[in-house]
């Protein structure tokens, strides 16, 4: 059957809002090929949005490494000040 333009147009809104919605990472239950709201540009974004997550994840465990080596670093110089102090 073929879809009026109202309703063609109702398609396209719909799709391009799941686009907004994936790039925004608030789309928990994504349609699938096939449903109404999927189109091509939809899965392209959803999954820009979950490499894009992929990498955040990365870099926050990446970052939170140079931290912890920071602060062992401030801790080494912290107790190598307190023992020039106390001439251990």
């Amino acid at each position: 059957m073929q879809m009026s333009d109202k309703e063609r147009i109702e398609q396209l809104e719909c799709q391009l809002a799941g686009c907004m919605t994936a790039a925004t990472g608030w789309a928990k239950d994504p349609p699938v090929e096939g449903d109404w709201g999927w189109s091509k540009a939809f899965q392209d974004v959803l999954q820009l949005r979950a490499r894009f997550e992929n990498q955040r994840k990365s870099l926050e465990s990446g970052l939170a490494l140079v931290e912890s080596a920071f602060a062992a670093r401030i801790a080494w110089r912290t107790n190598a000040s307190r023992c020039r102090e106390v001439d251990c």
